[in-house]
């Protein structure tokens, strides 16, 4: 008995410290999204400069620099501090796009009668950022916060388990690595223990915080365009809002990223074509020798292309091995992250139609899948591993199950 209850306490332990990183990378994550995102919807020069920019580096696979990350700055801070500071820099950098993107919306969707009583009160710009701004961004940055929390357990699992490769760069106290060390032991009474106090500080986090938080800022919501979409909602949104009293936040959230993850895809490029189209007409002479200048920059950037490549042509037998290694890899990567999708919808649907429509029990179910998608596939990967082991096609197996999960 006494072995157990000092195991408990030891997992306690290493959770509360996974959990300390998280919090602070997500309160790093939350400043700088409110003062970037704040900046880019009200600056025009740097909305186009900025969302573009987000929208590139939410699509780079951040866990592949993740071993650059450790070198540079554990260069900087040796040590306990400098392994703690790049895992916490590896999961701002999967939290923050979304609660940034989530600040901007917001901001830009503030009725132009509020700036107007800032003037009329004469509100200094600090001011209109602490009276109007940021209590605006509020209900946006906790929606988006539980999402990229989700996104940032992934990471921070993934780099304290990699972490376990190499002692000279190990966690010493993180869930990820206590797990990792349980499962490649053999341990797995201990192990399922873990993941159940895993799962118990993901509930606990999702009720306590996030439940707190919303409840917090519910007030600070404007209410003045959200009626137009509320008088507009499909059959289909409002058969979940009959089912569950809990569900018109969460379909507002989804019909909200839908629309975010459209606006962050089109409006660059709109902002982009629409700028080069008035610089075109009334930008005047300067701006149109400017515009002219930018296209003799991208063909002399093309010639030195060619001669590069020219210069290289011994060299393309060499490197043409290397590239059809690596486009074999990925034509076999896409092809099983498309079978899995594929699988995906087609248990999705039918069990998504079920509960809108036949289930009565919808409301504990979607809170139960909520709380599964919280846990992060990576948790469960030592477990897969060694289970799959003496499968056949192994290695297959365990990155399907993975991407399933």
């Amino acid at each position: 008995m006494q072995p157990f209850l000092s195991f408990i306490v030891s997992i306690i332990v290493d959770t509360s410290f996974s959990w300390g990183r998280m919090l602070i990378a997500l309160f790093l994550s939350v400043v700088i999204s409110l003062f970037v995102g704040i900046f880019a919807a009200t600056n025009k020069t740097a909305e186009r400069i900025i969302i573009p920019i987000w929208d590139i580096f939410q699509t780079l696979p951040i866990l592949a620099f993740f071993p650059f990350v450790i070198f540079v700055v554990v260069a900087t801070l040796p040590g306990y501090i400098g392994i703690n500071a790049a895992v916490i820099f590896l999961i701002v950098t999967s939290m923050i796009w979304n609660i940034t993107f989530g600040v901007y919306e917001a901001v830009k969707t503030i009725p132009d009668e509020f700036f107007e009583i800032g003037r009329i009160f004469n509100l200094s710009p600090l001011e209109r950022l602490r009276k109007i701004l940021i209590p605006a961004s509020m209900t946006k940055v906790i929606e988006q916060s539980a999402l990229s929390w989700s996104i940032g357990l992934f990471y921070l699992v993934t780099s304290e388990i990699f972490s376990t490769g190499n002692a000279a760069y190990t966690v010493k106290y993180g869930i990820g690595v206590a797990l990792t060390n349980l499962a490649f032991s053999g341990n797995f009474g201990y192990y399922l223990v873990g993941i159940g106090v895993f799962i118990g500080f993901v509930i606990a986090t999702r009720f306590l915080l996030f439940g707190y938080l919303k409840k917090r800022f519910q007030g600070y919501t404007i209410n003045e365009k959200r009626a137009v979409h509320e008088t507009k909602k499909s059959p289909i949104v409002r058969a979940i809002d009959r089912i569950n009293p809990f569900s018109k936040s969460r379909s507002e959230t989804v019909r909200r990223g839908v629309l975010s993850a459209r606006e962050r895809i089109a409006k660059p490029m709109v902002v982009i074509g629409v700028g080069a189209k008035h610089a075109k007409r009334a930008g005047g002479l300067a701006k149109r020798n400017i515009y002219d200048y930018r296209y003799l920059v991208y063909v002399a950037l093309l010639f030195f292309a060619i001669y590069l490549v020219y210069t290289h042509l011994y060299l393309v037998p060499t490197y043409a091995g290397y590239e059809y290694t690596v486009l074999l890899a990925m034509a076999a990567t896409l092809a099983r992250i498309w079978l899995v999708f594929l699988i995906i919808l087609a248990i999705s649907i039918p069990v998504g139609v079920y509960l809108i429509f036949m289930s009565r029990r919808s409301e504990s179910y979607l809170l139960l899948f909520q709380i599964i998608a919280s846990i992060p596939a990576t948790i469960l990967l030592p477990l897969i591993a060694v289970s799959l082991k003496n499968a056949p096609f192994h290695n297959e197996l365990v990155a399907f199950v993975v991407f399933f999960l």
